[in-house]
């Protein structure tokens, strides 16, 4: 059974998650996993935009490239070096609770080259901070059915037929 739930906030369903490498995709699922279950807690980010509001990072390469970043680190040199672009990926979360149920909730996940996931994520923690929505939750709970509201039963007014009121019809 998950630890926590997983939420979304807008535009990593619809946009990040669709742009990832396609080698990416399952090492993506197996971090998910990991976040849900509680095996992965990521590191703590330190901007000034992150820091107050409990965002953590969490790194995302494939099997072969952690195998060459382990390689590179073990003979002393840069661990990016030779790697390429999409090496360094970012999945951008915070940590909360919502409606008493502990979650995770992404925020953003992308490329670090550049910034971009941490701009992403700063972008959404901002839009989200104005609007005050709550992201979305994914539930591996079927949703309860509510009973549709009833409304008040009031007395209708009987219509005057057209010949009473001088009305034509």
């Amino acid at each position: 059974m998950p630890k926590y739930e997983l939420g979304f906030y807008e535009g990593v369903k619809e946009r990040d998650i669709p742009n990832l490498p396609e080698h990416l995709k399952e090492p993506f699922i197996y971090k998910l996993q990991e976040l849900a279950s509680g095996k992965e807690e990521g590191q703590p980010l330190h901007g000034k935009s992150f820091k107050d509001r409990g965002c953590r990072k969490v790194p995302l390469t494939s099997p072969e490239m952690g195998a060459k970043l382990l390689r590179n680190r073990e003979k002393g040199r840069d661990p990016n070096s030779g790697l390429g672009d999409d090496v360094g990926y970012r999945i951008v979360f915070r940590k909360g609770e919502v409606r008493g149920k502990k979650v995770i909730v992404i925020v953003a996940v992308g490329p670090r080259k550049g910034f971009k996931a941490y701009k992403s994520a700063e972008h959404r923690l901002v839009k989200n901070a104005n609007s005050k929505k709550m992201p979305s939750l994914t539930s591996s709970k079927k949703p309860t059915p509510r009973a549709p509201a009833q409304e008040p039963t009031k007395p209708t007014p009987q219509r005057a037929s057209g010949a009473q009121t001088g009305r034509t019809r």
